[in-house]
């Protein structure tokens, strides 16, 4: 009988870390996703697309049906080389919970005004007309 409660016990104290939650909140006051989840901000739509071993995050940013991959470690800020106004902030992460989850902060800076052209220089003077 006593193998029996071990046993049991087992199971449960096992299965307790297998059924973990992510955070309710985030701690840096952005988003907790699961893996295959997505959050919107301005016109980018950022997925969690996968956590892998060492709790490497993996996002999918999309805009306009274009889309680039940006991978970043807990206690790291990235930025995005296909869209640069877009910077991921990973605060933690786990690929031990089932689902994985990460918790991470999205910041979308405006684009930098394109220069305006410079102004026309103003025509020559037209010469005096001949006495």
């Amino acid at each position: 009988m006593n193998a029996i409660k071990l046993g049991l016990f087992l199971f449960l104290f096992l299965a307790s870390f297998a059924f973990a939650a992510a955070p309710a909140a985030s701690s840096c006051g952005g988003s907790v996703l699961s893996a295959s989840q997505s959050t919107s901000q301005g016109e980018y739509s950022i997925q969690l697309f996968k956590v892998y071993s060492g709790n490497l995050a993996s996002f999918n940013i999309v805009k306009n049906g274009q889309s680039g991959l940006l991978a970043i470690s807990p206690g790291q800020t990235k930025t995005s080389t296909v869209y640069p106004d877009v910077t991921i902030q990973v605060c933690s992460a786990s690929n031990i919970d089932n689902p994985a989850w990460a918790d991470f902060k999205v910041t979308v800076n405006a684009p930098a005004p394109s220069p305006s052209p410079a102004p026309e220089p103003a025509p020559a003077p037209s010469p005096a007309p001949e006495p």
